[in-house]
């Protein structure tokens, strides 16, 4: 019992990590061809109301990737305990994952308006946020 307990506990933090990363850079992604760019923040002849939204969109990428990691690792938790989680839920939240990540796969092809070193270097500090927001709430969520 104790063995399940302890992968129950390894799963659901790699379960959450990598779902909370992936629901993260997808948002960016998104959020990115609705022309709010993170490299926005570091671009000196953009409008401040740019940087300021720029500012945000660091803000809820970090957030989604937290609070999906969290809810990730909690549900497969359980899903690996064997405790009873409503089936509705989980399925709702992997059709709308799965949704993002096939609207993400369309709009990925788009060209940015920045330079594509700031772009990518911008991304790249993006995905390692969102790595880190999702291990900490995979971590949160496997505590007890």
């Amino acid at each position: 019992m104790e063995d399940r307990r302890v992968l129950a506990r390894i799963l659901g933090f790699t379960v959450g990590v990598l779902a909370g990363s992936l629901l993260a850079v997808s948002s960016q992604i998104v959020l990115g061809r609705l022309k709010i760019e993170l490299a926005a923040a570091w671009a000196d002849n953009v409008a401040p109301s740019a940087q300021l939204r720029s500012a945000l969109v660091w803000w809820l990428i970090a957030g989604v990737a937290l609070g999906s990691g969290y809810v990730t690792a909690t549900v497969s938790r359980s899903v690996i305990q064997g405790s009873p989680v409503r089936p509705l839920f989980v399925w709702l939240f992997g059709a709308a994952a799965t949704a993002l990540f096939a609207i993400t796969g369309h709009l990925a092809a788009g060209r940015s308006d920045f330079d594509p070193s700031a772009h990518a270097a911008a991304s790249f500090a993006g995905m390692a946020g969102a790595l880190i927001a999702s291990a900490v709430g995979a971590a949160l969520a496997l505590r007890h």
